[in-house]
This record gives C-alpha cells, sequence and structure tokens, in this order.
C-alpha cells in the first residue's frame, strides 16, 4: 500500500460504500460525497479518480465505483 494517506473523499467513499453495500456510480458519488451537480459519468469519474488518488480500496468497473476487501487493499 502507498504510504501516502488516503484522501478525505476517498475515505467518504469507502464509508459510504461499505455502509451501502452496493456499488455507487460515479453521477451518484460525486452528488453525494462533493455535492457536484455531474450528469456525465466520464466527467464524474474522471473528477473522482483524481479525488481518490487512486486509493487501493476504491475501484471502478462495469460503471460503477466498487470498495475492495481490505485484505486486496492491503496487497497493493
Amino acid at each position: 500500500m502507498s504510504s501516502r494517506p488516503p484522501s478525505v473523499v476517498a475515505e467518504r467513499a469507502v464509508r459510504y460504500l461499505y455502509s451501502s453495500g452496493r456499488p455507487a456510480s460515479s453521477v451518484f458519488l460525486a452528488r453525494e460525497l462533493l455535492s457536484l451537480t455531474v450528469a456525465d459519468e466520464a466527467r464524474a469519474t474522471r473528477v473522482l479518480g483524481a479525488a481518490f488518488a487512486h486509493d487501493p480500496r476504491l475501484v471502478y468497473d462495469n460503471g460503477a465505483w466498487h470498495k475492495v476487501a481490505s485484505e486486496a487493499a492491503r496487497s497493493e
């Protein structure tokens, strides 16, 4: 795992995904975490990708953000 501390936005996303128990689209997370009104998934994904700073606990796959199991995140 990187020695760089996780971003505050990544922390909020991880907590949200764990509490909801399901994946979320970039548009939804951008609205929930950043109060951004973004209708375009590609643009929202780019914003969140930068905000998450390549945090290994979060992965974008099949049009939605997913939490990564803690063991898998630690091995990165």
